[in-house]
C-alpha cells in the first residue's frame, strides 16, 4: 500500500514539475519582438553595401496575378571583403535570394525577392533584411516591396454586377403589395473588391422622399461585405400614383464610375390605400 502511495506521489510530483516548466517559459516583450520584425539598421551599413533602390512599388496587383519578382543591386563600397551570411523577410509571402555572397572590394550582387500576392488582399509592404559579416547583430539594409492586393475574382463569383470597385448580387428591388403606413426593407448583398476603403451614399435629390438608402457597414474596408439596405415608407407620395407601378432611379456616390453606371432601380407596386 505504501509503495502505490509513493508512485503516486511520484506521479504527481512528475506532472507539477512539467506544468511549472510549462508556465515557466518566456514570453518576449513587445519591445523584443518589434526588435525582431523591424531590427535597427547597423550604423557601418552605408560603408559596406551601396543599394541601387531599396524599395520597388508592384503598383495593384490581383490574388490571381501570380509571383512577382524584383531584383536590388548591391555594390560592396568597402575596402575589405563582405559576405552576405542570411535574407530575412518580414513575410511568408516573400523570399529572398542572392546571387554572389562573397564581395571583394568593388564587386555587385543581385538580391532577387519574389512575392507571392495569393491569400494576401489589401495593402502590400514587406520587408526583407540583409546580414552580412561586417555586423553580426544588425542588418546592413532592409529592402521593401510596396503596393496593393485586389482579392481573387473567384471570390466575388456570387456577384454579377459591378460599380467600379463594388460588385452587387442585384441591382434592383422590387416592393409588391404595400399599403398605406408601411414601412419595409429590401437588402443588396454587396463587397468592395478593391483595395481602397468605399464610402457609398445616395446623391441628394436622386432619391425620393419615400425612400432611405443606407450601407451597412457605413464604411466598406478591402475585401469586406456588406448590404445595402433601402427602405420604404409608404406616405401619400406613393399612394398618389393610384396603384401604378412606381420606377425610381437612385443613384450613388462613393463610385469612381460613371452616373449611368451607379443606379439602382427600385419599383414599388401593387399599392393599396386604406
Amino acid at each position: 500500500m505504501n509503495k502505490r502511495f509513493c508512485l503516486l506521489g511520484s506521479v504527481t510530483a512528475a506532472l507539477f514539475g512539467m506544468s511549472l516548466q510549462v508556465v515557466a517559459q518566456t514570453i518576449p516583450t513587445a519591445s523584443q519582438l518589434l526588435a525582431v520584425m523591424n531590427p535597427e539598421i547597423s550604423a557601418v551599413a552605408d560603408s559596406v553595401l551601396r543599394f541601387e533602390t531599396t524599395e520597388y512599388s508592384l503598383g495593384e496587383l490581383s490574388e490571381d496575378s501570380g509571383s512577382v519578382t524584383r531584383t536590388f543591386v548591391a555594390q560592396n563600397v568597402s575596402k575589405h571583403q563582405v559576405a552576405i551570411e542570411k535574407l530575412r523577410t518580414t513575410c511568408g509571402c516573400t523570399t529572398a535570394t542572392s546571387g554572389k555572397k562573397l564581395l571583394e572590394p568593388g564587386d555587385t550582387t543581385q538580391i532577387h525577392v519574389t512575392f507571392n500576392p495569393a491569400n494576401q488582399p489589401g495593402k502590400l509592404y514587406v520587408r526583407v533584411f540583409v546580414y552580412a559579416d561586417a555586423d553580426s547583430n544588425r542588418p546592413i539594409a532592409a529592402l521593401s516591396l510596396t503596393g496593393s492586393v485586389t482579392p481573387s475574382a473567384s471570390l466575388w463569383k456570387d456577384y454579377r454586377y459591378s460599380m467600379g470597385t463594388l460588385r452587387l448580387r442585384r441591382k434592383s428591388v422590387d416592393f409588391e403589395n404595400v399599403s398605406e403606413g408601411q414601412q419595409r426593407s429590401e437588402r443588396i448583398p454587396c463587397a468592395n473588391a478593391g483595395s481602397s476603403p468605399l464610402h457609398i451614399r445616395p446623391v441628394k435629390g436622386f432619391i425620393p422622399d419615400y425612400l432611405d438608402v443606407k450601407t451597412e457597414p457605413e464604411t466598406l474596408e478591402p475585401s469586406q461585405t456588406g448590404e445595402i439596405v433601402i427602405t420604404l415608407k409608404v406616405n401619400k407620395s406613393v399612394l398618389s400614383e393610384n396603384g401604378k407601378a412606381i420606377i425610381s432611379r437612385i443613384l450613388l456616390d462613393g463610385l469612381d464610375v460613371r452616373p449611368s453606371e451607379r443606379m439602382l432601380r427600385v419599383s414599388v407596386s401593387s399599392v393599396v390605400g386604406q
